[in-house]
C-alpha cells in the first residue's frame, strides 16, 4: 500500500501582524478559513491518502479547524517531521502561488474567487437600485443599500452591511459582520470578521485582520507617486511586493480615526489606535498609537463700530 503523501502547514512569521492571537491559516477567505482552501486544493490534485503535518502552533491549537482539515486527510498536530512544504497555495492552473508574505494573500484570494458561485441568500436584503455585476455571492443576513455597486468576483459574508452608494470591486472578500459605509470604496481587498469602514473611506489592495475600524474619510493608499512597485519593510529590510498597487496590512483590533491617511506598504500592529487626521508614514508596532498635537489660537473677532 502506497504511503500517504505529506503536506506541512509551517509557521508563517512574515505574515505578522496578521494572525496575532490566532494562526494566519485561520484568515477567512470567501467564508472559509485559508487552511481549508489549501487542504481542498491539495485533495483535488492528489489521489490516494494525504497527511497534513501541522507545525504552526496557532493552527495546532484550533481544534475546530483541525477537524475541518480532517475531511481531506489525516491530520498530525504538532508534527515532528518536516513534510513537503508548503511551496505555496495550490493553484488549479499554472505554478503554485507563493504563500509567505501578507501581499501573497491577494494573489491567493484572486485564485480562490475564480471559482466563486454567484447567488443571494434568501434572507439577505438587497434594495432596489443596487448594481451587481459579475460573480457576486451575498450570504445570509447581509444588507446592501440603494445606490451600492458590487463588481465581482466579490464575496459578501453573513451580516455584512454595504451602505448607500458604496463601491466594492475587484477580487474582494468581506468576512462576517463587516461594514462598508456610505460612499465608501473597497477594492481588491481581504478583510476579516467585523471590519468596519466609515463613510467616504477608501480601502484598496489591502489585508485587514479581525475587528478593525476605519473612521470616515480614512484612506488606505495603494499607489506610489513614482509608479514603482510598492515595498514593505520586513525584518528591517525593504522587500518589493512585486505589485504596483498594494495598500496596507492591518493587524487585529486596529482603530483609525476620522480622516487618517496611511501610505502604501505600511503595516499597523495588533491593537494600535491612530487618532483623527494622522498621516501614517511608517509602520506602527503592536499596541502603539499615533496622534497629532494641535495648537489653537483663540482671539476676539474684529468689530467695526457702526455710525448712527
Amino acid at each position: 500500500m502506497a504511503a500517504a503523501v505529506a503536506y506541512a502547514f509551517v509557521p508563517l512569521p512574515a505574515m505578522a501582524p496578521l494572525g496575532a492571537g490566532r494562526s494566519p491559516y485561520a484568515l477567512p477567505v470567501a467564508g472559509r478559513p485559508l487552511a481549508v482552501h489549501i487542504a481542498e486544493r491539495i485533495a483535488e490534485r492528489r489521489s490516494g491518502s494525504i497527511r497534513f503535518l501541522v507545525h504552526d502552533r496557532g493552527l495546532a491549537a484550533m481544534q475546530d479547524l483541525l477537524s475541518a482539515l480532517a475531511a481531506y486527510g489525516d491530520v498530525v498536530a504538532n508534527a515532528a517531521d518536516a513534510g513537503d512544504g508548503p511551496t505555496g497555495f495550490p493553484a488549479r492552473s499554472g505554478d503554485d502561488l507563493p504563500l509567505r508574505q501578507p501581499w501573497h494573500l491577494l494573489s491567493v484570494q484572486e485564485e480562490i474567487l475564480r471559482d466563486l458561485s454567484p447567488g443571494i441568500a434568501d434572507d439577505a436584503h438587497v434594495e432596489d437600485g443596487v448594481q451587481l455585476e459579475g460573480a457576486v455571492r451575498v450570504e445570509s443576513g447581509a444588507r446592501i443599500y440603494a445606490g451600492a455597486r458590487i463588481k465581482g468576483p466579490v464575496f459578501i459574508g453573513e451580516n455584512v452591511t454595504i451602505g448607500n452608494n458604496a463601491l466594492v470591486r475587484g477580487a474582494s472578500s468581506l468576512a462576517a459582520g463587516s461594514v462598508v459605509g456610505f460612499c465608501g470604496e473597497l477594492k481588491n481587498s481581504l478583510v476579516a470578521e467585523r471590519f468596519g469602514a466609515g463613510p467616504l473611506t477608501f480601502v484598496a489592495d489591502s489585508v485587514a485582520d479581525h475587528d478593525c475600524f476605519l473612521g470616515g474619510l480614512t484612506r488606505l493608499s495603494n499607489y506610489r507617486l513614482d509608479g514603482g512597485d510598492v515595498e514593505v519593510l520586513v525584518d528591517g529590510r525593504r522587500r518589493s511586493t512585486g505589485r504596483r498597487q498594494f495598500g496596507v496590512i492591518l493587524g487585529p483590533q486596529v482603530s483609525l480615526g476620522i480622516g487618517c491617511i496611511v501610505y502604501p506598504g505600511r503595516h499597523i500592529g495588533a491593537g494600535c489606535r491612530v487618532d483623527p487626521r494622522v498621516n501614517v508614514v511608517r509602520n506602527l508596532p503592536a499596541g502603539h498609537g499615533a496622534s497629532l498635537e494641535q495648537t489653537v489660537a483663540v482671539t476676539p473677532l474684529a468689530t467695526t463700530a457702526s455710525k448712527t
